[in-house]
């Protein structure tokens, strides 16, 4: 549950504000630990997860805060007057829209007014978000790659594990996956995925020429 919450919450806050970030779990007295990525700085915190913050929750979370310094909370769903207490104790934020708040010696954003967006009103595939692509693109260099467990997928592409079942939910979707037998998938159509990468990467063209592929 909180794989998910969290890998909602980074590929909206990348979406929204173009922020990267990688996250482990778990730690002793915080969830996990982040990095997040901002104009070519990495800002590292240690981070609580929750689905939906509430008021009786506050008294721990201000706790945490002050004993796991720098502290960033990190929930699917923060109410305003819940967002207004945590800027009074300059405790940072990420909500399931990608609005962020950070005030520290590194750096100071305060990004609001993304809204959620209902999960059965979704329809961009997966796989062709920024993340989406850069899983792609580790793909088409290394096809074996798709049958590796999520966990190392995920390490070897920098992305968040639970995006990693988005994504290939993605590829099977669209046909780009197909199952040879029981054990193994090998990426299908390989040309065809090629082309909608370099159609949603910006950087792509010039990448392109590093792919040794669909010669």
């Amino acid at each position: 549950m909180k794989d998910e919450i969290i890998a909602e919450v980074f590929e909206n806050l990348e979406l929204n504000t173009g922020i990267t970030g990688t996250w482990t779990l778990p730690r002793k007295q915080a969830d996990g630990k982040t990095t997040l990525q901002l104009k070519g700085k990495n800002i590292k915190f240690y981070f609580d997860v929750k689905k939906e913050v509430r008021q009786y929750q506050l008294p721990e979370i201000i706790k945490h805060a002050h004993d796991k310094k720098p502290f960033i909370l990190i929930a699917e769903n923060i109410f305003p007057t819940i967002k207004e207490q945590l800027r009074k104790e300059n405790i940072g934020y990420i909500d399931g829209a990608g609005n962020i708040y950070i005030n520290n010696d590194t750096a100071y954003i305060w990004i609001d007014g993304n809204k959620i967006v209902k999960k059965n009103k979704r329809i961009t595939n997966r796989a062709f978000t920024k993340t989406g692509l850069r899983v792609v693109f580790h793909l088409l260099l290394r096809p074996h790659d798709i049958n590796l467990p999520h966990r190392q997928l995920a390490e070897r592409t920098g992305v968040a594990v639970g995006n990693i079942q988005n994504v290939l939910e993605g590829l099977n979707e669209t046909g780009f996956i197909l199952q040879k037998n029981k054990q193994e998938k090998i990426l299908n159509n390989k040309k065809a995925l090629l082309a909608r990468w370099l159609q949603g990467d910006i950087k792509a063209i010039t990448t392109y020429r590093k792919l040794q592929l669909c010669k």
